[in-house]
């Protein structure tokens, strides 16, 4: 029996880190003051790192997560905090909708001096859902001063990719017979929810790629399952009571810990398990005929004897 083997390429959708690069200095004060009326500029420098990605043999196509903006704030811990908030929408100041690019975005904030501040940095995607976020804490900062603080936003997400391979047949270990198989939805389960279903006829040697792209951390498993129908195999499917030949059945599958597997661009090979029927059944009717039998009997007739 042929063994069906999926390419996972599990990118773990780290998408893209964020690493900031914070400087302050009195250059940019705002108009109107100057450093020594207690301001400071903190030069904020952003970089992304491309999203881990998780590959898979599946089906459908890629819908990558597209980011909307990148947002900053700074709260002071004055008795009555002070706020500075800065959103930058894509594509400004060099800010990139693409999750799976690296990029650096840079930029000024000014902060009022002889305070401590934290800077939280987040992302949004198209869809509103927060992509990165991270925090970093300036302390004492004074005016006149200059310093550099290092952020690194982490993704929230996971992106799983499966491509799926479908063979046209299975085949006898000899190779000299084959069945014909149809192939009609593909699914996947992500931390045993159904992440993705695709109803479909596929066409065999054909790569099929399924896509799902907003995880969340802490999912433990990917199952995939593929179902169609067998040629010729009327036997009936006790999961679907019907025939094999006919309908949808389960024909492979297989679950794999998302701990074992590796990120893009390693490929992780992931071989389903065939589920359809093993054996083929046949009725022989033997008919048995009787033995022929002759019956003969001996008859016997009253000799006279004539007198001479």
């Amino acid at each position: 029996m042929r063994k069906f083997t999926k390419h996972l390429i599990v990118a773990a959708a780290s998408i893209a880190a964020l690493a900031l690069t914070a400087c302050v200095g009195s250059a940019d004060a705002p108009a109107g003051s100057a450093a020594n009326d207690g301001y400071a500029t903190v030069v904020v420098q952003t970089k992304t790192t491309a999203i881990t990605q998780l590959s898979k043999p599946g089906l459908g196509k890629a819908a990558a997560i597209t980011l909307d903006s990148l947002r900053i704030q700074a709260i002071s811990n004055a008795v009555t905090p002070d706020t500075v908030y800065v959103r930058i929408k894509a594509p400004d100041s060099g800010f990139s909708s693409s999750a799976t690019a690296d990029q650096n975005v840079t930029v000024r904030l000014n902060l009022k001096a002889l305070r401590s501040w934290t800077i939280n940095v987040l992302t949004k995607d198209v869809r509103d859902s927060v992509v990165h976020n991270g925090t970093a804490t300036v302390s004492n900062l004074v005016a006149g001063e200059v310093r550099a603080t290092n952020l690194t936003a982490t993704p929230n997400f996971t992106i799983y990719n499966t491509t799926f391979n479908l063979p046209d047949s299975i085949s006898s270990p000899t190779g000299l017979t084959k069945q014909k198989l149809t192939f009609t939805r593909l699914q996947m389960y992500i931390g045993g929810t159904l992440r993705k279903d695709s109803l479909n006829t596929f066409t065999p040697s054909t790569n099929y790629v399924l896509t799902y792209d907003y995880v969340r951390a802490g999912a433990d498993s990917v199952r995939l399952q593929v179902y169609g129908n067998i040629t010729g195999a009327n036997a009936i499917d006790p999961l679907t009571s019907t025939a094999w030949n006919t309908g949808s059945h389960l024909l492979y599958k297989n679950a794999v810990l998302i701990s074992s597997l590796s990120a893009a661009p390693a490929t992780n090979n992931v071989a389903l398990a065939w589920q359809g029927p093993t054996t083929g059944k046949d009725s022989i009717v033997v008919t048995i005929q009787k033995v022929p039998q002759y019956n003969i009997n001996g008859t016997t007739t009253a000799v006279v004897l004539s007198k001479k």
